[in-house]
């Protein structure tokens, strides 16, 4: 069943104005629902031309943050594996781990940094992958690495992954 909304101007959203004002396919920023506190997105925008390249519309897609968790957390990484996603700044975009990517206070989204992880593997890595670069910034293409920490030997495969239209992320594999 088909549902509208009242009074709703879709041209207001970003996705949709970030996408009309650039002219081509863009993602957003990570960004809370403002009708739905609890999730948090990241939303791909596409302005459509007719021939003349007149504006006809966006389209526009979602990809919900614990959405593309529970797709991690049914990789399979090994027992004792993790895998997660990052932004360059260290922002925790989604994990394999039960950990929320944000916390909710007072009806606002809060971004977890993976150094501040609760889960100490996540974090371990992250810490790594700093020292070992310098900055998450410098990470480029694929790596495989290990390091050692209070006697365990850790493997790390991290992808950084770019895409023509915005989206720099990180893809950590650690066992």
């Amino acid at each position: 069943q088909i549902q509208t909304v009242k009074n709703y101007d879709p041209r207001l959203e970003a996705w949709y104005a970030d996408a009309v004002r650039v002219g081509k396919p863009v993602w957003s920023h990570i960004y809370q629902w403002e009708d739905k506190p609890e999730i948090l997105s990241i939303s791909s925008s596409y302005p459509i031309y007719d021939e003349t390249h007149n504006l006809v519309g966006v389209i526009g897609v979602d990809l919900i943050l614990s959405e593309i968790s529970e797709f991690l957390a049914d990789l399979k990484a090994g027992s004792l594996g993790k895998t997660f996603i990052l932004e360059r700044s260290g922002l925790i975009v989604a994990s394999s781990t039960s950990e929320m990517p944000y916390i909710v206070i007072n009806g606002k989204a809060k971004r977890l940094s993976a150094f501040d992880s609760k889960d100490s593997l996540i974090q371990l890595t992250t810490k790594y992958l700093k020292k070992r670069f310098g900055s998450l910034a410098l990470v480029v293409g694929k790596q495989q690495l290990n390091f050692t920490n209070a006697g365990e030997r850790y493997f790390v495969q991290v992808k950084s992954w770019r895409d023509g239209f915005g989206l720099d992320w990180l893809i950590v594999v650690v066992i």
